[in-house]
């Protein structure tokens, strides 16, 4: 989980995040291994309930989305 960069996808991504508020899967433009990536990296969070699959930005992630781009 080091890394602190993202590429453009990543970046595209968190910016429909950017808010900290809990968002649909289906409402998202990214493919579920952009989404294990970024679970992984710790930048973004899953949560499961009545209303399907949820993502929201974590602070690392936010942190990673302030740093240049690579």
């Amino acid at each position: 989980m080091g890394q602190t960069t993202t590429n453009h996808r990543e970046r595209q991504l968190m910016q429909y995040l950017q808010s900290g508020n809990w968002i649909k899967a289906s409402m998202l433009p990214a493919s579920d291994r952009l989404l294990k990536n970024l679970l992984h990296k710790g930048w973004i969070e899953l949560r499961q309930d009545s209303n399907g699959t949820l993502y929201r930005i974590t602070e690392l992630g936010l942190e990673a989305k302030r740093q240049p781009v690579r």
